[in-house]
């Protein structure tokens, strides 16, 4: 697709992508790790104002030489004072602006062919709110919330440990009205929201609103 722009049969396996964003990276089924390739999308699109189309790609490549492939990966985002997991809570949050939701100027400018990620629900807010669940490593999870005057306020939550294997970690993520402190972050509205996880570093959980 980088190459020959008009060919987009990549297409064909974000569908199952967009459905099971609480999946590793490393999951191998067939499908999961041909839709991953919009990964490579993102970085490209992400980072095209510092390197040139096609470097991105060619740096990790000659890294995975010597390093496993998120390692290689975390290694070059360095080059740009970046992490793998700092891009990759930014990656989820890439992944709501699709089909319907996208803004091909800012987010993936072929972002309206995709399909949109699948969401957790979707909840009216009016009153503070706690979900408490748990997300794979590399994963996200995504909660809408529909204010009363329409506002859409999503939060994605993603668990960054991409060293601890196979095994799933709990949160619990607070939506509030109001000002609680500096522990809460600041959304819209007067709202903020707060996660309650057991390591802070292995936890980013990134927010949009339409």
């Amino acid at each position: 697709d980088a190459v020959f722009d008009h060919i987009n049969d990549y297409y064909y396996y974000l569908k199952e992508f967009f459905q099971y964003p609480n999946t590793r990276f490393d999951r191998y089924d067939g499908w999961h790790e041909y839709g991953l390739c919009l990964w490579l999308h993102f970085l490209e699109d992400r980072f095209c104002q510092y390197i040139q189309k096609g470097e991105m790609v060619r740096r990790i490549w000659e890294k995975i030489v010597d390093y496993p492939a998120i390692t290689a990966i975390d290694l070059v985002l360095n080059e740009f004072g970046r992490s793998f997991n700092e891009e990759l809570a930014i990656f989820h949050g890439w992944n709501y602006k699709t089909g319907s939701r996208a803004d091909t100027i800012n987010f993936y400018p072929e972002g309206h062919a995709y399909p949109e990620v699948a969401l957790e629900g979707i909840y009216p807010f009016t009153l503070d709110t706690m979900i408490v669940d748990e997300v794979l490593p590399t994963g996200a999870r995504y909660y809408q919330f529909i204010e009363t005057g329409g506002t859409k306020l999503t939060l994605i939550p993603s668990y960054l440990d991409w060293d601890r294997g196979q095994s799933a970690d709990s949160f619990s993520i607070a939506l509030v009205r109001g000002n609680y402190g500096s522990n809460y972050i600041n959304l819209d509205n007067d709202i903020q929201t707060r996660m309650i996880v057991n390591d802070g570093n292995d936890w980013i959980s990134y927010h949009t609103t339409d």
